[in-house]
């Protein structure tokens, strides 16, 4: 996928060319999105401007290959260490070129000590420095660190656009209806469901599911199947909501926006059992779901109770 032709495109490119084109370069800057490729796409592009007057050098700006330009952390995360990188070098001068970039990925990593330290450099930064900080939320940051950068955001991408530029790439298949529903508006994480099985696997199994589970007899045979997804129950979820809006839009006869598009019969055939106030109801259900995932809630005590409360919203709703 060419990132950099994606992010030309918006908003966050258009910021930040003006800096690199107008000279105008902040001495520190927070790029914020969840989307990591495209964040560093954008990086790359702006550090290729601001130094070689055009996005020529983009390439060697991806992989860092300029001595001026020091990329952070060494590891998972921004260490102390890391910070004090930064702190012993920044009034060094620089040896390739007239500036010198200090660009530190996974911010949102950093404890409230690294962020201090870091503050430092950030209130009287040398005239030659720029820090670009890359970070997929903000809310881990200290309001003292997000007062001294200038924040870039980079925004998601329509779900529709993600089905155009995967559709280029990959051809008329299926899975990119798959890929674009699941990836929250990330390229790069739908990229990762067009190559990995699993996720269609989920999705099959997720129909089979819907569509077959009538009875409280089906539970112990589909709780079995859906235990092999213990390690990513957050996206079981997720796709489970995504069916399940589709069948709303079935049910509504606007089967034109389904996102499912190969998979219309089975969406037809699984709206008849799960019809609009099943959908509504269960987004209750869904909520439930998520929240005990996120307390790390027992993976078979969560599907066991899913699959339970689906069947009972179900007959209840037939009830009334």
């Amino acid at each position: 996928m060419d990132y950099r032709k994606v992010v030309k495109n918006s908003a966050a490119y258009a910021l930040m060319n003006r800096d690199a084109t107008g000279k105008r370069i902040a001495h520190a800057y927070l790029v914020v999105g969840e989307d990591e490729e495209l964040a560093n796409a954008l990086i790359a592009t702006f550090l290729s401007e601001c130094i070689f007057g055009s996005d020529a050098q983009y390439e060697r700006m991806r992989r860092f290959a300029c001595a001026d330009v020091i990329r952070l952390p060494h590891g998972d995360s921004v260490l102390t260490s890391d910070v004090k990188e930064i702190t012993d070098t920044v009034y060094f001068t620089p040896t390739e070129l007239d500036r010198k970039f200090y660009v530190v990925e996974k911010a949102e990593t950093m404890n409230v000590s690294a962020q201090n330290k870091l503050l430092k450099v950030l209130e009287e930064p040398p005239a030659t420095v720029t820090i670009i900080l890359r970070a997929s939320t903000v809310k881990t940051l200290l309001p003292t660190v997000l007062s001294r950068v200038k924040r870039v955001d980079v925004d998601k991408v329509s779900e529709e656009d993600i089905v155009d530029m995967l559709t280029t790439q990959y051809g008329e298949e299926s899975k990119v209806y798959l890929a674009a529903a699941l990836s929250s508006g990330s390229i790069s994480k739908a990229e990762t469901v067009m190559k990995e099985r699993r996720h269609e696997e989920m999705f099959f199994t997720v129909v089979s599911m819907l569509k077959g589970m009538k009875t409280s007899r089906n539970v112990l045979p589909y709780s079995a199947k859906l235990i092999g997804y213990k390690d990513n129950l957050g996206e079981l979820v997720d796709i489970i909501e995504l069916v399940l809006a589709d069948c709303l839009l079935a049910s509504a006869g606007v089967r034109d926006r389904l996102r499912f598009k190969s998979a219309i019969k089975d969406i037809i055939d699984i709206s008849a059992q799960y019809t609009a106030s099943v959908v509504v109801r269960l987004r209750d259900v869904l909520v439930r779901a998520r929240k005990r995932i996120e307390g790390n809630g027992n993976a078979q005590s969560i599907i066991d109770e899913l699959l339970f409360s689906m069947l009972e919203v179900k007959a209840k709703c037939l009830k009334s």
